[in-house]
């Protein structure tokens, strides 16, 4: 596409074009795009839930996978994967129908998909452009992206067959509001510069919000309206991001929050003092054309709306720390707390607003009213999911739900969905014989069949799941007997075993390491593994370039049976196949080294084999064979070997996790003290942001069924398995 080069006058002019989408699927066939019922405890981590008119919601996440509930009275949730790498970043409901907008990653193509049921979903694409978001306004809908050089745009369709890229020249804005040199992350080109984020139709006006940027540290919030989408001006100007709209009975407002501003400034993130006001940036119009700034004022320790909306005829804003509403947007009755509010909505005769309390405890808080002035704060029971984005309370069909959550309400109080807390990680699982073992950072649960979950042990307050005095790591099970191996906050981290013979009652105990001393995080970073009445124990301290390898009878009293003293050691945890006693080792250091493997039938004679894979993961039985998992950048391998002298390597994909779970304090690549690979029959299982599975190590497929995710561990019952991962522990038929 030639770029326009146009005057710099106070009227934009607007270019034209309009054009076709390439292709368009509907997913139908067996294995590319289904419905499952969610089995046992799963994690969604979603991004935004919308429902239609009939009680259907549908939710979605940015790794491409959609929840489905069409009962919210059960509050029961199914899942719509895909083969493909999807991002997803907006939905909404357009006569009854759902429209997702985002992108087909590993095509780098703009998406939009559609369903009228919330199951069945259909596709379009378009070649080098990604979509952020989707609104409708004016019988039209609009969307906002960017193509692959970083030139943002925006389009407006009305059948999703023929589009008309709507773009923003900028030299009129570059010329008036940005500076005259750029550093080298900016781009000089004519269409770089405003980025629109909003977009609605108010009394004969089309309203763009957006920002052009500066700097990468600064930038000014732009509002351009216009008539007929050719002649823009420009409403207002500000020293934020405009990126919101919301529209009332007879005026609009658009505004940008500071409320991350305000937090930061509240945890001494930024400077300002005690003292500090931080208004927020908000513009009120009655005719679409002029904008009025209401300069309401914000305490350093109550940030501005981060989310307003206008329900039952008022204003209703929420941010950090603060709430308030407002019958025009000018004056706004405020109420302050210790609360990041992050979710407000209407419904069955109450205002009501959800958040976090600010206490670090990680506590849910819920507040209703009748008039939005005075203010009731209400327990609650039950997992409230996804509250790290702000959004509407949705109230449909006699409940309510949270925008981006799945937890389902009638009351306020009592929150129930089949879709688990994304704060619970599962790190470690194993199959005692009779039933599967699942443990996080602080409990032990069990399941007969995979599906069922009890808590079986807690070690912490579920207030804080990442702030407790106790880190499991690893369950091991031997005759009979449960071993957890974690560490326990004393003289600093100690590395402690707890043991148990029924899962609930647990004998807690100091590990001893012949010259070590287990005090003040000695420990961090070593590994256990038991078998029949054996533990080994390897760890490498890096500090000194020193590594130990400690064998045990008791599970406690490890006496040290090999040393090793090489330059940024990394040990791997051990596994027990047909006797032998394996471990692999890497060095931090050297990049171009390839793995050891360390091969005991004692645990006294230790033999030292060269691998021909970096970054061994997993090392798995497969039929005859030892199966070598290794997921080093870009050059992930399953290695075969029979004695390890001859060995055949297949390369294998592998989705990389969900960012946004990474809030878990997880790193998704140290496998260490996780179980990533499994075997059911003649299929061989890998984990990583999706479970993958083969049957001749060629030919890979995704596990449908199981949204992307942070897989963790992994164990197999024989006919069984289960998958555990960031709020996620499902069976594998």
């Amino acid at each position: 596409m030639k770029k326009k080069v146009l005057s710099a006058f106070i009227v934009i002019m607007l270019v034209l074009q309009s054009f076709s989408f390439n292709t368009m699927t509907v997913f139908s066939k067996a294995g590319e795009f289904e419905a499952a019922p969610i089995s046992g405890l799963t994690g969604f981590n979603g991004l935004k839930t919308v429902v239609n008119s009939k009680g259907v919601a549908a939710a979605i996440n940015n790794s491409g996978a959609i929840a489905v509930c069409d009962n919210l009275s059960a509050a029961s949730w199914r899942f719509i994967t895909n083969e493909k790498d999807i991002v997803l970043r907006d939905i909404i409901v357009s006569n009854d129908e759902f429209i997702a907008v985002g992108e087909l990653d590993d095509k780098r193509a703009a998406l939009v998909m559609q369903s009228k049921d919330g199951i069945h979903w259909s596709e379009k694409t378009i070649d080098y452009f990604r979509f952020f978001t989707i609104c409708e306004t004016n019988g039209e809908f609009f969307l906002t992206g960017r193509n692959n050089i970083s030139e943002y745009c925006m389009f407006k369709t009305k059948d999703f067959k023929t589009y008309t890229k709507l773009i923003f020249p900028d030299k009129a804005l570059v010329k008036k509001y940005a500076p005259e040199t750029l550093d080298s992350n900016h781009l000089m080109n004519d269409e770089a510069f405003f980025w629109p984020i909003n977009m609605t139709y108010f009394n004969g006006s089309y309203v763009v919000s957006g920002y052009v940027p500066h700097t990468p540290y600064e930038l000014e919030g732009i509002i351009l309206t216009s008539s007929d989408l050719k002649t823009w001006k420009v409403g207002a100007t500000s020293d934020l991001c405009m990126s919101n709209i919301v529209q009332g009975k007879d005026r609009l407002i658009v505004y940008g929050s500071n409320a991350e501003s305000a937090y930061l400034s509240d945890s001494g993130a930024l400077g300002g003092g005690s003292g500090a006001k931080y208004p927020t940036s908000m513009y009120i119009t009655t005719d679409g054309k002029k904008f009025t700034k209401c300069n309401i004022e914000f305490n350093t320790g109550a940030g501005g709306f981060s989310k307003i909306t206008y329900c039952n005829g008022i204003f209703f804003g929420i941010g950090y720390k603060t709430l308030g509403t407002s019958p025009d947007g000018i004056k706004w009755s405020k109420e302050d707390s210790e609360v990041n509010w992050q979710f407000a909505g209407y419904g069955n005769g109450q205002y009501c607003a959800i958040g976090t309390k600010t206490n670090g405890q990680g506590e849910i808080a819920i507040a209703q009213s009748s008039d939005g002035k005075r203010w009731e704060s209400l327990g609650y029971n039950g997992d409230i999911t996804q509250l790290n984005v702000a959004g509407e309370a949705i109230y449909s069909s006699g409940y309510f739900l949270s925008s981006g959550g799945t937890s389902v309400s009638k009351d306020l109080i009592n929150w129930k969905s089949n879709i688990g807390a994304q704060n619970e990680s599962y790190v470690f699982s194993l199959f005692d014989g009779s039933r599967y073992i699942a443990v996080s950072r602080q409990r032990v649960l069990s399941s007969g069949d995979g599906e069922k979950w009890e808590v079986k042990a807690d070690f912490g307050s579920r207030k804080d799941p990442f702030s407790q005095e106790v880190e499991l790591q690893s369950i091991e099970f031997s005759g009979g007997t449960y071993i957890l191996y974690g560490l326990k906050w004393g003289n600093g981290w100690e590395l402690y075993a707890w043991i148990s013979n029924d899962l609930m009652n647990w004998d807690a105990r100091k590990i001893n390491v012949s010259g070590i001393e287990n005090t003040n995080s000695s420990l961090n970073g070593a590994v256990i593994t038991v078998s029949g009445n054996k533990a080994l124990l390897v760890y490498a301290d890096q500090s000194a370039d020193t590594a130990i390898v400690a064998s045990a009878e008791d599970f406690i009293n490890f006496n040290t049976v090999l040393n090793v003293r090489e330059k940024g050691i990394w040990f791997n945890k051990p596994v027990c196949i047909n006797g032998k006693w394996l471990f692999s080792s890497r060095s931090m250091y050297a990049e171009k080294v390839n793995d050891m493997l360390y091969i005991s039938g004692d645990l006294v004679n230790f033999k030292k084999v060269a691998l021909p894979v970096k970054s061994v993961s997993n090392i798995v039985e497969y039929k005859e064979y030892y199966a070598i998992v290794s997921n080093n950048t870009g050059d992930n391998k399953i290695t075969l070997t029979k004695d390890f002298k001859k060995f055949e390597s297949f390369k294998f994909p592998l989705s990389e996790p969900d960012p946004n779970l990474f809030k878990s304090g997880l790193n998704a690549f140290d496998a260490r003290d996780n179980n990533r690979a499994f075997v059911i029959g003649d299929t061989f299982f890998v984990l990583g942001g999706k479970v993958f599975y083969t049957n001749n190590f060629k030919d890979w497929k995704t596990l449908q069924g199981l949204p992307p995710n942070n897989y963790l561990t992994a164990s197999s019952g024989g006919k069984t398995a289960v998958v555990g991962g960031v709020g996620i522990m499902a069976i594998v038929k």
